[in-house]
């Protein structure tokens, strides 16, 4: 899901209309209506206003699912314990 369709579905589940979303954050149903379509994206602040709005980090906002769906995918690392430990000693040795 792109953020467009995140956004909308988000203020719909919410029962606001695009005028009343727009009053929230201080820009017009228009600029809102914008953001639904794709063809224009927040500025960062604003982006900031919606994550608080729906009790949803930007991350989340942004990629257009919760992380609890993503299961909190992790990297592996890449160091064995060891490996990390040595790095350490080896470079932050007094």
């Amino acid at each position: 899901m792109e953020f467009h369709e995140k956004l909308q579905e988000l203020r719909k589940r919410r029962g606001l209309t695009q005028e009343e979303l727009g009053a929230k954050l201080g820009v017009s149903n228009k600029t809102v209506s914008r953001w639904e379509n794709g063809n224009y994206m927040p500025d960062i602040e604003t982006l900031r206003l919606l994550s608080k709005e729906f009790s949803i980090s930007m991350e989340e906002l942004l990629d257009g699912e919760r992380l609890s769906a993503k299961k909190a995918a992790k990297t592996p690392d890449p160091f064995s314990p060891k490996e990390r430990a040595d790095f350490w000693r080896k470079n932050w040795k007094s």
